[in-house]
């Protein structure tokens, strides 16, 4: 026993040893996390750095109906971000285009970030594929990869893409910052009855397009009215309205109807389209579809209605109460009311014994009341006499159907008298032929009083005047006119076919020659502000053609982005951009528009014009 406890004790030797073993296990193991912890944080950052240039849409399955937004962001530790370059893109076209830029500085090194919108809508069905889209950054070439959209087919109606404002009940027009409302005063009127169908666009006081800059006005896109006359009021009211705790500025268009047939008619979605600004994007929002039950007009027409829907009355006067058998008078008679009297039968004129008439052509005016149609319908009949005495002309009818109480009415006129004298003019006589005998005499001279003249006497031989008609040239002539007309019929179709199929080529092979034309129209002007506003119109009308899509209105960084996607170079992008810019500076400031600078700048122009050919 005390042998064995003079000897070293293991257990307490080696416990020191074991416990500096463990610690620095422990912190080799702090050591690996805290490298695989870095090392995690770094691979986004990573992943980032490895691709400056992203290509995305907003969705992947649409409509022929809609659109897709196309977004490439490109990023660059320069300013002067590179343009993208837009692949072939087979089976979209480009409608829209936006740009947004991003600069940022931080310990002296200069970041950029540059996205580009395309609203894209698609030409055909199927799984459409976006190619690659390259670029240039900061001296290496990246691409993107290729993206699928599936497109099935629509109804045929736009629905505004993704950007449509959906409709809201009206109950819940609070929650909406944007509502279009449809209306109509009667929903079961007769044939030919007025229908007020109002249209209301509610836009809220605080609504994201009022709060941007640079945002256009919204549009109004009426429906067809298929099966409806129309009339439009013409005043466009605006009023502010309470909805939901939210104020709304409101704008009221009115039209008048008139429906053509009877049965159901259902009025299309009006829609007002809302334009991208700098910070929201644009889109549509419309109303419900409205429909009418049309009544047909009543049976038991009395004889004389035309068609005539309303309140009517009719007017009839002389322009002269008393006239010789030499001098016509004018019967001018008036239909006037509440009512369309553009479509309105014309009033029917009795018998007038003892009067020739020439009917006059009507003349028409209407005007709108208090959302009501008025019109007068005036016709003036000139009247000849061919009777003496006291000649009267009859009393007129018009006859016509009031919806208000579903009822016809018959309006008439007095009837009215002129005294005819014999004018100085007496109807010619022939004396009789030398040896008719008197009753010969009078059964030649007829109603008329005027006798037939004597038949001459034939003195030589019959023989024929010229050649035969088929021995004339002019005769084969004729004949061949018919021929030659239909031919050139054929061929003046043919190339309407051909322009109309081909309109898009054809008007950009013409841009050039007139956009020559108009220059040299330019250069005979002497006003200079003028002389600018034909250069800045002529290149709008020359970049539409070549471009083969409206560039009025667009951002001079959108026009730039389709130039680029046209592959025009850089140096004649600049020029390009840079004679607009001098354009609009010459336009808007006539203190600069000296005749140097003018014709310097229309030289410009036309060497321009010349690259632009070459390049597009």
């Amino acid at each position: 026993m005390n042998e064995k406890s003079n000897l070293p004790n293991h257990s307490t030797v080696f416990a020191p040893l074991r416990l500096c073993v463990s610690r620095d296990l422990i912190a080799w193991r702090l050591v690996l996390l805290a490298l695989l912890v870095l090392g995690l944080a770094a691979m986004p950052l990573a992943a980032t750095a490895q691709s400056p240039l992203t290509a995305s849409v907003d969705r992947t399955a649409i409509t022929t109906d809609d659109t897709v937004t196309l977004s490439v962001v490109v990023n660059s530790q320069s300013s002067a971000t590179a343009r993208p370059e837009l692949p072939a893109l087979d089976g979209f076209a480009v409608v829209g285009t936006n740009m947004s830029t991003q600069v940022s500085m931080v310990n002296g090194a200069i970041s950029a970030s540059v996205a580009y919108d395309y609203r894209l809508q698609p030409t055909r069905t199927g799984d459409l594929t976006i190619g690659a889209v390259i670029a240039t950054i900061d001296g290496v070439s990246y691409a993107t990869n290729p993206i699928t959209v599936q497109v099935t087919q629509g109804t045929g109606r736009p629905t505004g893409g993704a950007n449509a404002v959906q409709v809201l009940p009206p109950g819940q027009l609070g929650q909406s910052d944007y509502f279009v409302e449809a209306t109509v005063d009667n929903a079961n009127p007769y044939v030919g009855q007025q229908v007020l169908y109002t249209v209301r666009f509610y836009e809220a006081a605080d609504s994201p397009l009022r709060s941007s800059f640079f945002g256009g006005q919204p549009t109004y896109a009426p429906p067809g009215f298929t099966g409806f006359w129309t009339q439009n009021d013409g005043e466009q009211k605006n009023y502010r309205a309470t909805a939901g705790g939210r104020v709304y500025n409101v704008s009221e268009l009115r039209t008048l109807l008139f429906p053509t047939a009877a049965g159901a008619v259902t009025i299309d979605p009006a829609q007002v389209v809302l334009p991208d600004s700098m910070f929201q994007r644009g889109g549509a929002v419309q109303s419900e579809p409205v429909t009418l039950e049309v009544k047909p007009l009543p049976e038991g027409a009395p004889a004389g209605f035309n068609g005539a829907v309303g309140r009517y009355v009719i007017q009839a006067e002389l322009d002269s109460a008393a006239t010789d058998t030499d001098n016509p008078v004018t019967l001018k008679v008036t239909v006037s009311g509440q009512g369309n009297v553009s479509t309105a039968g014309d009033p029917v004129l009795p018998a007038l014994d003892g009067w020739r008439v020439f009917p006059g052509k009507p003349e028409v005016k209407t005007a709108i009341q208090d959302g009501l149609l008025y019109g007068q319908r005036t016709y003036e009949h000139v009247l000849a006499p061919t009777a003496t005495g006291d000649v009267a002309i009859p009393a007129l009818e018009y006859v016509y159907f009031d919806p208000t109480d579903a009822a016809y009415h018959t309006a008439t006129t007095e009837p009215l008298a002129v005294q005819v004298t014999q004018g100085k003019l007496a109807p010619a006589t022939v004396p009789p032929a030398a040896g008719a005998p008197d009753g010969d005499q009078a059964a030649a001279v007829g109603a008329s009083g005027a006798a037939p003249l004597a038949l001459k006497p034939i003195t030589g031989p019959l023989q024929m005047a010229g050649a035969p008609l088929a021995a004339q040239p002019w005769y084969w002539l004729l004949w061949a006119m018919p021929l030659a007309a239909l031919t050139g019929g054929f061929v003046w179709q043919r190339r309407q076919v051909h322009q109309q199929r081909h309109a898009v080529a054809i008007r950009s092979s013409r841009a050039g020659k007139a956009a020559r034309k108009a220059l040299a129209q330019a250069r005979k002007t002497t006003d200079p502000a003028a002389q600018m506003t034909q250069v800045q119109t002529l290149f709008i009308d020359y970049l539409s053609a070549k471009l083969h899509q409206p560039v009025a209105g667009l951002t001079r960084n959108a026009l730039a982005a389709l130039l680029t996607a046209r592959r025009i170079d850089a140096t004649l992008l600049d020029r390009t951009l840079g004679c607009l810019d001098s354009v609009e500076a010459l336009r808007f400031s006539p203190t600069l528009a000296e005749p140097v600078a003018v014709a310097t700048l229309l030289d410009t122009t036309e060497t321009l014009l010349v690259a632009l050919d070459e390049a597009l």
